[in-house]
């Protein structure tokens, strides 16, 4: 199953940051690279639905609910893989549309010069392993094995559901 990824560059306050993002859908997952250049860092901030809670935030993960339904941030810093705690969590306003407002929780990343942050909806608990340059997430959809490249962001996505056998999608 082909699954979007998008890179792009930018530059705020004099520093160039690379984007990397590789959409899943369903119960799948979302997967955020960002990276600066060497000696610089950057944080990044995640705004979630209004009806979400925070449930818990230790080593690099953070967990929210809306009732028994979960959805899991996890951070870490790259090429290492290792989780990137310290994770500031807060209720923060945010705009809804054109005059409309509420109270989100908001996560915002310690500073690093290279972060993956995975989306996991659909658990509090994804398992994480990995290998080389290759990383496995276990969704409630099944395993989801990236491969990334300093250079080229994520160079493809082989997912592996029950049944379905290996499916490999090579994105450039």
């Amino acid at each position: 199953m082909m699954r979007p990824c998008y890179r792009f560059t930018d530059t705020a306050y004099g520093v160039s940051r690379t984007r990397s993002v590789l959409v899943g859908h369903g119960a799948d997952l979302m997967a955020v690279l960002d990276s600066v250049p060497a000696g610089s860092a950057l944080r990044n901030l995640w705004h979630f639905a209004p009806s979400l809670t925070v449930v818990s935030n230790r080593d690099g993960q953070v967990v929210l609910a809306d009732g028994e339904w979960r959805v899991t941030l996890l951070q870490l810093t790259m090429p290492s893989g290792r989780p990137l705690g310290g994770q500031t969590v807060r209720a923060e306003t945010i705009a809804l549309g054109y005059l409309r407002q509420a109270e989100a929780t908001t996560v915002l990343s310690p500073p690093a010069e290279s972060v993956l942050t995975l989306i996991v909806p659909g658990t509090g608990d994804p398992e994480v392993t990995r290998s080389g340059g290759r990383l496995s997430v276990r969704t409630p959809g099944g395993h989801v094995s990236l491969r990334w490249d300093p250079d080229l962001g994520f160079a493809d996505r082989v997912p592996v559901h029950p049944g379905d056998g290996q499916v490999k999608t090579t994105v450039r």
